[in-house]
């Protein structure tokens, strides 16, 4: 597997990671409208306004992606349908931790959703969640600081 930036012309395979990561295993935690309005955050548009974007990608093939602004990880999407998704979360996470580090970091920030509180929990601290809102829906979050 490698990690590399990515190019606009992945931006529609970084979509469908999202998509189904959302489908398959957001939904679980939240409204068909809550993962709508979510999905529909993470447009072309709202990629390419990203200081720093990875994908992850095995045999020429997506299977993850991640993206960050200065220390604050904005998104973390590994493919469920690849059989090492965890594997993918944790390498993604790893690289953009290292990238934060050099750029004069000592902790990286984010918001964690219900469906990924426990993943980012065994990586940092969790703070009290919150209700975030995306146009007129609204959700749980809850902030995550990890050292570096």
């Amino acid at each position: 597997m490698i990690i590399r930036d990515y190019q606009e012309t992945d931006i529609l395979e970084i979509r469908k990671v999202i998509r189904k990561s959302l489908d398959a295993v957001v939904l679980k935690y939240y409204s068909r409208d809550v993962v709508k309005k979510i999905y529909q955050y993470y447009d072309s548009e709202k990629i390419k306004e990203f200081e720093k974007v990875f994908v992850s990608e095995e045999n020429n093939e997506i299977n993850g992606c991640v993206a960050f602004t200065s220390n604050e990880i904005k998104m973390l999407y590994p493919d469920p349908e690849f059989r090492k998704r965890a594997y993918v979360a944790v390498m993604l996470l790893e690289y953009s931790k290292e990238q934060i580090r050099k750029n004069g970091f000592s902790k990286a920030i984010g918001q964690a959703l219900e469906s990924s509180k426990d993943f980012l929990g065994k990586q940092g601290e969790l703070g009290n969640s919150y209700l975030e809102k995306i146009g007129n829906v609204e959700f749980k979050v809850t902030p995550v600081s990890i050292d570096l």
